[in-house]
C-alpha cells in the first residue's frame, strides 16, 4: 500500500492513494454506497486532487439526482475542464478495474479519514509554531485556536466512530439503565442527577444544573447575581446528592467583583449581616461571632475558586474548564455576567475593536461567546450558569413578566442555553407593589423537561432568597 509524501522538514504527510482509489473505484461500481460514504467524507480528506475532483462530481451528480456511473462522471469532470487534471478516461477505467473489493469501501473510507485528520493536526502544530513565534498573536489566541482546533477534530473523529445502533441493542441498553435508575430511586428518593442549586422548588423542577447552559436573566439591579452566589454557596457546600450530600466542585468568574466585595456578599447570606455593616465594621460582638464561624465554614467545607474583576475573556474560561476537568476539581462553573466576556480573536488587529463592544459587534461577538461556552460544556461535561442582562422591553409594557425574546441578543442565548431562568420582582417595576419582596424564578425554557415558576421571597438587606408558598404572600416585615 502507497502510504505518505514527503514534505516540509521531511516530514511524511499520511495518505493511502490505494485507499482512496479504492473508494473512487467502489461507487463508480455501486453507486447506492456513495450516500453513507458522503455522510462522513469530503473532498478535503482526500490527499490527491485528482481524487478530490472525482469526489465533487460524485457529489455535483448526487445533488442533481442523476446516476454515478463512469459515463456520468466523465462528462461532469469534463464540463468542468479538469479531466486532463484527473488523467483522463483512462484513469476512470482505471479505478474500476482495479478496485480490490466494493464490499470493503466504507473501511477504507474510514482509513482516509483517519488520515486526513492527522495531516490535519500536522497542519495544526504548524499554525500553532508559527503563532507561538508570532509576538503579534496573543498567547490567548493561539490558544484558542489550539483548543478550536482539537474540538473540531474530536467532533470530526466521532462523526466517524460513532457506532451504528439497532433499535433491538437500543432497547436492551435502555431496560438496563432503567432498572439501574429504578434501584437508585428506591434506595435513595433523593437523588438529584445535576448540581443543586439550594432551592427546592427549582430542583425538583430541573434535577439540578446539568451539563450545559443555564441562563440566569434579569434585570439591573434585581438580584440575580445575589441568586447565582447563593447558588454558589449552596454547590460548593452540599451541591452533589447521590448517597449523602457532599460539596460541589464550583469555580467562580466575576467581572465586576473584587474578592472582598465576593465575600462580603458570601458572609452576609450566610449570617444575616447586613453587607453595608460588614463593609463599615459597624459590626457588634455576636455579629462578629457569627462572621467568624462563617469564614471558618467557607473554609473548611466548602469547595470554591474564583477569579474576580477582570475581564474574561473564552480562552481563559476553556482552559480553566479543561485544566479543572482534567484534576476532577470542577462540577460547576459560574459566570457572572454574560456580557462580560470577551470573544478571543485570531486576528490581533480584531483586538482593539472586540474590547469596546461597540454596538454593531455586540450581536456577532454574543453568538460567538455562546458557541464557545457551549463547546466547553459539551466537551468537558460542565454545567455551566451565567447570568445575563434583559432588554428593557419589559418596561414599557403593561405585563412586566420577562419572555425569550426580552432577553439581549436573544436568538442566540436562546438557542444554546439548555435552561433559561428568568427573575422577576414585582416591588422592581412598582414600587407600590402589595408584596415588594415577592421574588419569581421563571424556568421559562427547559431541554430537560418542564417549565413553571418558583415563587420566592427577596431579601435585599441580605442579598438572600428564601422559599415561599405562593398563598402566604403577606410579606413586608
Amino acid at each position: 500500500m502507497t502510504n505518505g509524501h514527503y514534505v516540509d522538514e521531511g516530514l511524511l504527510a499520511p495518505y493511502s492513494q490505494e485507499s482512496e482509489e479504492a473508494v473512487l473505484g467502489a461507487v463508480l461500481i455501486s453507486a447506492n454506497q456513495f450516500p453513507i460514504l458522503r455522510g462522513f467524507l469530503r473532498p478535503g480528506h482526500f490527499y490527491l486532487i485528482r481524487h478530490r475532483i472525482i469526489w465533487q462530481a460524485f457529489q455535483a451528480l448526487s445533488d442533481r439526482d442523476d446516476i454515478i456511473d463512469m459515463t456520468s462522471v466523465v462528462s461532469q469532470i469534463q464540463s468542468s475542464g479538469q479531466l486532463e487534471d484527473v488523467g483522463g478516461f483512462a484513469y476512470i477505467v482505471r479505478l474500476t478495474s482495479e478496485c480490490p473489493n466494493s464490499m470493503h469501501a466504507e473501511t477504507y473510507a474510514k482509513m482516509i479519514h483517519r488520515l486526513a485528520l492527522r495531516r490535519e493536526m500536522l497542519e495544526a502544530a504548524d499554525q500553532l509554531r508559527v503563532a507561538a513565534l508570532d509576538e503579534k498573536t496573543s498567547t490567548d489566541a493561539a490558544i484558542h485556536r489550539l483548543d478550536r482546533t482539537a474540538l473540531d477534530l474530536r467532533r470530526d473523529l466521532t462523526s466517524v466512530d460513532a457506532p451504528t445502533r439497532q433499535i433491538t441493542q437500543a432497547t436492551t441498553s435502555k431496560y438496563e439503565r432503567l432498572m439501574e435508575s429504578k434501584k437508585r430511586h428506591k434506595d435513595n428518593p433523593l437523588y438529584v442527577i445535576g448540581v443543586r442549586t439550594g432551592i427546592s422548588d427549582l430542583d425538583d423542577l430541573l434535577d439540578g444544573l446539568r451539563p450545559g447552559i443555564t441562563t440566569l436573566a434579569g434585570a439591573t439591579g434585581s438580584g440575580k447575581t445575589a441568586l447565582g452566589l447563593q447558588i454558589v454557596r449552596k454547590a460548593s457546600s452540599s451541591g452533589i446528592l447521590r448517597t449523602a450530600p457532599s460539596p460541589a466542585n464550583t469555580h467562580f468568574f466575576s467581572g465586576e467583583m473584587t474578592e472582598d466585595q465576593l465575600m462580603n456578599r458570601m458572609l452576609s447570606g450566610m449570617t444575616g449581616v447586613p453587607v453595608r455593616t460588614i463593609e463599615r465594621g459597624s459590626f457588634n460582638s455576636q455579629q462578629e461571632s457569627l462572621l467568624i464561624d462563617a469564614m471558618q465554614d467557607l473554609d473548611q467545607n466548602h469547595r470554591l475558586t474564583f477569579e474576580g474583576a477582570s475581564r474574561m475573556n473564552t480562552a481563559q474560561i476553556r482552559q480553566r474548564v479543561r485544566e479543572m476537568t482534567m484534576n476532577n476539581e470542577l462540577d460547576l462553573l459560574v459566570l457572572d455576567g454574560l456580557l462580560q466576556i470577551e470573544a478571543v480573536r485570531d486576528d490581533p488587529r480584531d483586538s482593539g475593536s472586540h474590547r469596546g463592544y461597540k454596538a454593531q459587534q455586540r450581536r456577532d461577538l454574543i453568538e460567538e461567546i455562546m458557541n464557545e461556552l457551549e463547546n466547553a460544556a459539551i466537551s468537558y461535561s460542565t454545567p455551566i450558569l451565567t447570568t445575563h442582562q434583559l432588554s428593557r422591553a419589559p418596561s414599557g409594557r403593561a405585563e412586566k413578566r420577562p419572555i425569550l425574546s426580552d432577553l439581549a441578543e436573544a436568538s442566540f442565548v436562546e438557542q444554546k442555553s439548555a435552561v433559561i431562568l428568568f427573575l422577576y420582582r414585582e416591588g422592581y417595576y412598582n414600587a407600590q407593589a402589595d408584596n415588594p419582596n415577592a421574588a419569581e424564578i421563571i424556568v421559562a425554557k427547559n431541554r430537560h423537561g418542564e417549565t413553571g415558576t418558583i415563587h420566592q421571597i427577596y431579601d435585599a438587606q441580605f442579598t438572600r432568597f428564601v422559599d415561599a408558598d405562593r398563598s402566604s404572600f403577606t410579606l413586608g416585615d
